[in-house]
């Protein structure tokens, strides 16, 4: 998994209250690595050209309010997060120099590729999927993210899936 990915993407779903969507966040999607710091930014703070970036990637997306700003080793890149133009939650990790780095879209759990179901499987029968996420680097889907439960102890974690199933990944901070 590249090192974007191993940043995860913070959105669990979307919340509509009076035909305004609103993105939310759970601690257990919001994984970081500790060498990271992430400032929370208005989005009219946002550089335009990585809003522009972010517009592009997903094209009639509506953004929350605010973005993060995170620098890591040195690099600074911003995530914006929101609703894309069929209603499902998005996140897209921009560099700061324009380019996307990464696109996270909630995807329903029947929408996921069969190889991916059945190697999440295989590694853990009794995980608990909550939200599934489509990762996408380049234009090319590399892998889907799970946010669930544990079942041993009910710990809310994620798991990570290559597009091709042969990669499954555990993240329990």
């Amino acid at each position: 998994m590249s090192d974007v990915s191993m940043n995860r993407r913070r959105v669990l779903g979307v919340l509509t209250v009076g035909g305004v969507a609103s993105v939310f966040v759970s601690g257990a999607a919001a994984l970081r690595q500790e060498d990271q710091d992430e400032d929370e930014i208005d989005l009219a703070k946002v550089p335009a050209k990585v809003r522009q970036a972010a517009e592009r990637a997903v094209a009639g997306a509506k953004w929350a309010a605010t973005a993060y700003k995170v620098e890591e080793d040195g690099e600074v890149s911003y995530e914006l997060e929101g609703v894309d133009a069929k209603g499902r939650a998005v996140t897209v990790q921009v560099a700061a120099s324009g380019e996307v780095e990464e696109v996270a879209t909630e995807i329903p759990q029947d929408q996921i590729p069969q190889v991916v179901r059945a190697a999440l499987k295989a590694r853990m029968p009794r995980f608990k999927v909550e939200t599934a996420c489509e990762i996408r680097e380049n234009g090319k889907v590399v892998g889907y993210d799970f946010d669930g439960k544990r079942p041993r102890d009910k710990e809310e974690i994620g798991v990570f899936v290559s597009a091709d199933g042969k990669t499954v990944e555990i993240d329990e901070d």
